[in-house]
């Protein structure tokens, strides 16, 4: 007798292979048999005539670090058919941590993982973290790269300067340590403090590590703007020295000088890697917009230190006008910038482009869903003044969305085999609307209704092979033995419905979602929590 059995459903496999017509078992968690089976032998029938049956989607590239404890229905991904997630993205991280930075470091990544105050970060290490998750029984389930950015700060705070051979050890150690815990691999935050300031052999020595405990390097590149070749070339670098595993996270072209261009050539420097047998992929998400932090507009030498000492140098005039005049490239900007590169996002997508998505206070409500230079001309400051004193006032946590990308590039990256997907998607004010629309988006605009990729194409890109990419060999794939993750849609209806103006809308289309074997989404509603796991790397 099995639990749940589908049928009439179209089954597309994730393996890329066109869709058949089966019934699925399911005893427990587990898919025990695919083919013809009885009603009578059915506690539970699911009937998915004219829809797709697939593997659960999986969230390559995710932030749910503190969602998943503050929210752990997750509704946000249950209700776009995400099963799983990836956490620990960007080199921003809430494991490791040391008591005395957890006050700090929740400011500075507030605009990325939103505010949960009854959240008390009780835990140190990245164990101590993945066991209060499973406390929290979320409702998909969740893996996780250690973060470069914790380690780092772990020994070495804010600190800008070459650690010493003791401390790589230390950080390397830390590393180490998490995989064993169950981490799929690291990622690092080339534009985030700390990992902005790291040097190269500390990311060899890391690198290493994670190559030793067979892991995955995810990647937010030094630059994605006009200095993303560059930026790939040392990607590949550290693969040809390591031997690690590469992931790119969010590829892309910023800035209208390198529309066109820049991506057709860094996918050829890919791919020539790859032909010397160097194992390098990457994400995207399907927008022309990007997102993160509003102190990422400033150079790196004023995020030296931390958050309070970043807020007493934009406190002073002169150091505005500095920043201004290398923002607009009237000066050069100093070694330390120089050293680590720097995203300019106000060049890359103007102060016109860049939208305020997320402040702390009541207060400064009114700047969501505005550009800089709408509220510069309400307010009568100069752009650069806004950006500092609203990073004052609400202690640096203030999230953004720069329009930086063209759609050009976005299906140019969307049709390449080595492609997955993640929303990327941050939390807290209005979010970009990612977070709540990347599947239906791929599956709706750009399969059915744009014809760019074929459906089992984009199945595949969503469900085997992140799975395949970090090792996750038990989900991903509509196989016997297989866990039952799956995903239940509308092919002619599935579409994304979140805007920045309005983002918090589910998508239509998604009519069932299992978690590990329960029916979570029926309907397009959420009828079952807490079915989730926190998946570990084996």
């Amino acid at each position: 007798m099995y639990d749940i059995v589908i049928k009439n459903g179209k089954i597309i496999s994730g393996c890329g292979n066109p869709w058949y017509k089966a019934d699925i078992g399911i005893i427990g968690d587990t898919i025990s048999h695919i083919g013809n089976i009885s009603e009578k032998d059915a506690n539970e029938i699911v009937d998915a005539e004219d829809l797709i049956v697939c593997p659960g989607f999986i969230d390559a590239h995710s932030h749910g670090d503190l969602r998943i404890l503050g929210e752990p229905t997750a509704s946000e991904k249950l209700m776009q058919g995400v099963t799983t997630e990836i956490n620990g993205q960007c080199g921003i991280g809430i494991a490791p941590i040391k008591n005395e930075d957890k006050e700090n470091w929740r400011n500075y990544i507030y605009g990325i993982f939103g505010e949960y105050p009854e959240i008390h970060f009780n835990w140190n290490t990245l164990e101590q973290y993945l066991k209060e998750v499973e406390k929290k029984q979320p409702s998909i389930n969740a893996g996780y790269l250690v973060t470069f950015g914790a380690a780092r700060l772990m020994v070495m705070g804010f600190d800008s300067r070459e650690p010493n051979d003791d401390e790589i050890k230390k950080i390397v150690q830390i590393i180490d340590e998490s995989m064993k815990s169950g981490a799929f691999g690291m990622s690092l935050g080339m534009i985030y403090v700390p990992t902005v300031f790291a040097t190269n052999r500390e990311l060899i020595e890391t690198c290493k590590i994670v190559a030793e405990n067979n892991g995955v390097v995810g990647m937010h590149m030094r630059n994605e703007g006009n200095d993303l070749i560059n930026s790939v070339q040392e990607v590949i670098n550290l693969t040809k020295e390591t031997g690690v595993s590469f992931q790119i996270s969010h590829l892309k072209a910023g800035g209208k000088n390198n529309w066109h261009k820049s991506i057709d050539k860094v996918i050829k420097m890919i791919e020539l890697a790859r032909e010397e047998g160097f194992d390098i992929t990457f994400d995207q998400y399907p927008y022309d917009s990007c997102s993160t932090m509003l102190r990422q507009v400033l150079p790196p030498w004023v995020l030296d230190g931390g958050n309070e000492k970043m807020k007493a140098r934009i406190s002073d005039k002169d150091i505005r006008v500095k920043v201004n005049r290398q923002i607009n490239g009237e000066s050069p900007v100093d070694g330390l910038t120089s050293k680590a590169g720097w995203d300019n996002y106000a060049n890359l997508g103007g102060w016109d482009g860049i939208l305020i998505t997320s402040v702390k206070s009541k207060n400064s409500q009114k700047c969501l869903g505005k550009t800089i230079k709408q509220l510069s001309d309400e307010m009568n400051k100069e752009p650069i003044d806004v950006v500092c004193d609203l990073l004052i006032k609400e202690d640096g946590a203030v999230g953004m969305a720069v329009y930086m990308m063209c759609e050009d590039d976005v299906k140019t990256i969307l049709k390449h085999e080595l492609g997955m997907v993640g929303t990327d998607g941050l939390y807290g004010g209005k979010p970009h609307p990612r977070l709540y629309g990347t599947f239906p988006k791929i599956l709706g605009k750009y399969v059915r209704q744009e014809n760019l990729i074929s459906l089992t194409t984009a199945i595949r890109k969503i469900t085997s092979y992140p799975a395949q990419r970090y090792g996750i060999r038990d989900r991903g794939m509509i196989l016997q033995g297989m866990k039952a993750d799956i995903t239940i849609f509308d092919e002619n209806k599935i579409i994304d419905n979140s805007t920045f103006n309005d983002p918090f809308h589910y998508p239509d289309g998604i009519k069932y979602v299992l978690v590990n074997g329960k029916i979570e989404v029926k309907n397009n509603k959420i009828v079952n929590k807490g079915n989730g796991n926190v998946l570990l790397k084996k």
